[in-house]
């Protein structure tokens, strides 16, 4: 390798591995240490679930999912130098130079995922046989596995930017739905078998057309390995070519979008809650930061684009289970555990909507700390005003987010569950819901110290986040698996619910 391209290669490492405010290291193995206990977490309840050949194939779909998203979500800071590309043109290197340092430096870093996303799953497997053999066709296999599908999804990417620009985006969105609705499904059947045998998904009539079921031929099989390899060499080398030619027409489409955006605007629906801000709102800093949050989300695309999903997320999966009347799906009955026929106890939804609600509260909490790449830098504003106490400003910020995000999802939510559900039931289980999210949120802005729309969207920052809808999720299984016993008795699932939202109050009236 040339030296310039040497150079440009550590230069655009040292870029992707690095914020304005950390070396990287520290940051580094925490994401790395995060990823590991919550993929583990994962790992270990479809072992738990599913038989041998049911486990490797939804540890393949996990693994394409994980990696497939953090590309995507990054996917033009990774292969496009963005801010920094009119610094980089000005050196003395060559225009193709420029592009292999970059494609170099995007799959340096892509390559670390793989091997965190697979080292959990190979725990679990060997537990199974102890087979060596099967144990290292599994890791090679599903590393490649992860690599073909993402290579394939970012090759159309590629093409849906270079020929449908503004549409392009769109395609993140959807591999989104199809994750969590990958969940839904798995935590559905794994919610329906908790002390039942292992069960198998090998009778699933469509599973023998994905290539999930391909790729896991070839743990015992050499030729299919050999094809699998091939194929997937073939994907990037067809990916690298096609890049090659149209990276700086991309680039320049990519750059364009922005700018139109940035005049065009983003027409949203404007809400006027103020009859409810007049009583929610305590003190002038709560209502300076709730004017200034509200403000900034209606002004800018990315934070829309950002919130939007979170609204209909759990909604639509309500709709799917009041629609389809799968048993089970809207309500989760631990049968054998409790007594079901008590008149005390009250019944629960199913985990895979409790957690999924529990990880967009969580998600419009954090969204609102990343920044707009259209306005970088905001920190100083925030130093420039008289905010006497980080708390008060964060509270008003959360209580944005209350009232005209989360507490109008959860009134859809209610209303579409009435149909199928007593009200009575879905009442109690969102408000136990909402409390322990509250409770939650409010222990952690005593010691949160980020302010709205400070951290930069870099990936790194992107990774970040991803690694705490992780945590987030393993936090709901915990949850989930209290509720089972509180809900054992309807006063004292009642009782919980005024204890939380008390307490939260309190510690929110409490100054640092």
């Amino acid at each position: 390798m040339q030296n310039s391209l040497k150079t440009l290669v550590k230069i655009f490492l040292k870029i992707d591995y690095r914020d304005k405010e950390n070396s990287g290291k520290r940051k580094f193995w925490g994401i790395m240490i995060s990823y590991l206990l919550a993929n583990g977490i994962l790992a270990f309840n479809n072992f738990r679930v599913f038989d041998k050949e049911s486990y490797i194939i939804l540890s393949f779909s996990t693994g394409l999912f994980l990696l497939t998203l953090i590309v995507l979500n990054d996917f033009t800071n990774l292969f496009f130098t963005k801010q920094h590309s009119d610094l980089v043109k000005t050196l003395p290197v060559k225009s193709s130079d420029i592009f292999t340092a970059k494609f170099f430096s995007a799959f340096s870093y892509i390559s670390i995922f793989p091997v965190v996303i697979v080292l959990p799953q190979a725990v679990f497997l060997w537990l199974t046989d102890y087979n060596l053999l099967s144990l290292i066709g599994f890791v090679v296999l599903n590393i490649l596995f992860i690599y073909f599908i993402t290579g394939i999804i970012i090759f159309i990417y590629s093409l849906a930017l270079d020929y449908f620009t503004q549409k392009a985006f769109y395609l993140l969105y959807i591999v989104q739905f199809l994750f969590f609705s990958f969940v839904m499904f798995s935590s559905s059947i794994a919610s329906r078998s908790i002390l039942a045998d292992k069960m198998s998904i090998a009778n699933l009539w469509f599973l023998s057309y994905t290539p999930q079921v391909f790729f896991a031929r070839g743990i015992d099989n050499f030729p299919v390995l050999t094809v699998c390899l091939i194929i997937t060499g073939g994907t990037y080398f067809l990916f690298y070519l096609f890049l090659k030619n149209r990276y700086y027409s991309i680039s320049d489409k990519l750059y364009l979008i922005e700018a139109k955006t940035e005049r065009k605007g983003f027409k949203f629906p404007k809400f006027n809650f103020s009859f409810i801000e007049r009583y929610v709102l305590r003190n002038n800093l709560e209502r300076a930061s709730f004017g200034l949050v509200k403000n900034g989300i209606l002004s800018s695309r990315a934070m829309k684009l950002r919130l939007i999903p979170l609204v209909f997320l759990p909604i639509i999966i309500a709709l799917i289970g009041v629609i389809s009347n799968i048993p089970n799906l809207i309500v989760f009955t631990p049968k054998d555990m409790f007594d079901v026929t008590s008149k005390m106890r009250v019944q629960m939804v199913n985990p895979s909507l409790t957690m999924t609600l529990i990880l967009c509260i969580r998600l419009f909490y954090t969204n609102l700390k990343i920044a707009d790449e259209g306005t970088p830098d905001v920190k100083w504003i925030f130093s420039s005003l008289p905010i006497y106490s980080r708390k008060y400003f964060l509270i008003g910020a959360y209580k944005l987010m209350n009232v005209y995000f989360i507490i109008p999802v959860m009134i859809i939510l209610f209303a579409i569950m009435c149909i199928r559900v007593s009200p009575e039931m879905i009442a109690v289980n969102l408000a136990f819901i909402f409390a322990v999210t509250y409770f939650i949120n409010s222990v952690i802005i005593i010691f949160d110290k980020t302010l709205p729309f400070t951290i930069e969207s870099t990936k790194y920052n992107s990774v970040s986040r991803f690694g705490e809808i992780m945590l987030t999720v393993v936090f709901g299984v915990v949850i989930f698996v209290c509720q089972i016993f509180i809900f054992e008795n309807v006063i004292f699932a009642l009782i919980t619910i005024l204890v939380l939202i008390a307490t939260s109050m309190l510690l929110n009236r409490v100054e640092k």
